[in-house]
């Protein structure tokens, strides 16, 4: 009786196990694509800021103006 427990027991640990490293395997996929993603999207956003120096400059400057007002609304509210 006891025998079959824990073979019930090491059957159940060994499809867990076997389930975990599929998640495992799965989730080092996901992240091999999402850093080649991010560095094509790094280098791509490297060689439009060296061939368009000035927009990239004058979007920053309106996104950084943009956060301040937003800011400071959010602090005068308080």
């Amino acid at each position: 009786m006891t025998d079959e427990g824990g073979d019930k027991a090491s059957a159940l640990r060994a499809k867990v196990e076997k389930k975990l490293n599929a998640a495992k395997e799965r989730l080092r996929g996901l992240e091999e694509t999402v850093v080649d993603k991010s560095r094509a999207a790094a280098r791509a956003t490297d060689e439009y800021v060296h061939e368009n120096p000035w927009q990239s400059i004058g979007v920053a400057a309106g996104v950084g103006a943009a956060l301040g007002v937003v800011i400071g609304v959010l602090l005068s509210r308080r």
